[in-house]
């Protein structure tokens, strides 16, 4: 007998399935409490760790159910939102940092991020704000330079034609 057969092994994909609970569907409280935890920390890992379930079971999730798909759409939102005002914060109002001399505290001095001012100003107006690319194509400059060519072209044409006493023909340069 072998013994792969009296005792399974079970594969990765196999491991991660029973993990998950593959067509087990956990149910909708579990769900609500991987947003509820998504919300508190900003993560979808850290949510689904704190759950007690597999991050890959938010991804199933999100393609086959609506529901909870719009509710964590709404958490990512509000998310986005609580970020924006700390960065708003950080970048206008200032953060406090302490100052120690000697070892001791002798203050606190507020410090300004320009990044996160950057960011938001490319963010409300990147009109104005975002980096530029030129990524256009100068085709009056492209024409012109055939046009040149072409002349030059002609007139060495031309040239052949006289040196050669007109055994070169008309419209051939000899050179082709």
């Amino acid at each position: 007998m072998l013994l792969s057969s009296a005792y399974p092994i079970e594969t990765n994909q196999q491991k991660r399935d029973n993990w998950r609970m593959v067509g087990s569907p956990h149910p909708p409280q579990t769900r609500a409490r991987v947003i509820q935890e998504f919300l508190a920390c900003g993560r979808i890992d850290l949510a689904c760790q704190r759950v007690g379930v597999d991050r890959g079971c938010h991804y199933d999730w999100l393609k086959a159910d609506p529901g909870y798909a719009a509710e964590f759409a709404s958490a990512r939102k509000q998310t986005a939102d609580i970020l924006e005002d700390e960065a708003w914060r950080r970048a206008v109002e200032g953060v406090d940092k302490p100052v120690y001399q000697g070892g001791e505290l002798v203050g606190t001095v507020r410090e300004y991020s320009d990044s996160l001012m950057t960011w938001l100003l490319r963010g409300l107006r990147p009109e104005r704000y975002r980096e530029h690319v030129d990524v256009t194509t100068h085709d009056g400059d492209l024409a012109a330079r055939i046009q040149a060519a072409q002349e030059r072209r002609r007139l060495r044409q031309a040239e052949a034609v006289e040196i050669t006493g007109g055994l070169v023909e008309e419209g051939k340069d000899g050179v082709d």
